[in-house]
């Protein structure tokens, strides 16, 4: 209830103070990404380069070589808004060379 409605003015004791979230300021959520790709020089930081280019915060990368396979498998956290954000940094991964999956990883 706001504070002059009439239902809540014989119910003072009701009333609590409450803070609404400022509508401007966009909530980005981290997100563990896994990358799989053939090995080649300068992959990991060609991914590292892509997430920068598009402003989306990368807090954690590593990567894993397969030597059996001579693949890589990536895996970092990034930061998104929302889903569409979190297809769209997908797709510009995907199009680095080499690189032939992205997934999300679910913990």
């Amino acid at each position: 209830h706001r504070v002059n409605c009439p239902n809540i003015k014989h119910h003072p004791e009701r009333l609590i103070s409450a803070d609404w979230n400022n509508q401007n300021q966009l909530t980005i959520y981290p997100v563990d990404i896994a990358i799989e790709a053939n090995d080649r020089n300068n992959l990991l930081s060609d991914v590292i380069a892509a997430i920068n280019q598009h402003n989306i915060p990368l807090t954690a990368i590593t990567a894993h070589l397969h030597n059996e396979t001579l693949t890589t498998t990536i895996t970092a956290t990034i930061h998104v808004s929302d889903a569409k954000r979190l297809n769209d940094i997908f797709n510009v991964i995907l199009n680095i060379q080499g690189v032939y999956e992205v997934t999300r990883v679910i913990h």
